[in-house]
């Protein structure tokens, strides 16, 4: 179980410090391309934000926005969600 980066979720580094962080990770899921409302949206209709793996800076870290936008968060906030990805080989 991993946390998806911002190149998976958006196609390219938003808020992310540097590439590095992004690693492997360097495409946009084809759900997120084909139909960008599953970006902020559980696929009824709910709003939901979620973290992303991604470094914004010393302080701070990349989610989704329940708007869908990317956005930056400080690491002590608690009020986002987390929608991790699962790896099948």
């Amino acid at each position: 179980m991993d946390l998806m980066s911002e190149v998976n979720v958006y196609g390219a580094n938003v808020f992310s410090s540097s590439a590095y962080d992004t690693g492997i990770d360097n495409r946009q899921y084809a759900l997120f391309r084909l139909k960008p409302e599953f970006i902020y949206t559980d696929g009824t209709g709910i709003r939901i934000g979620y973290w992303l793996k991604n470094v914004a800076s010393a302080e701070a870290f990349s989610n989704v926005a329940g708007h869908g936008y990317s956005h930056q968060n400080w690491a002590s906030t608690s009020t986002q969600g987390i929608r991790p990805r699962f790896l099948i080989g």
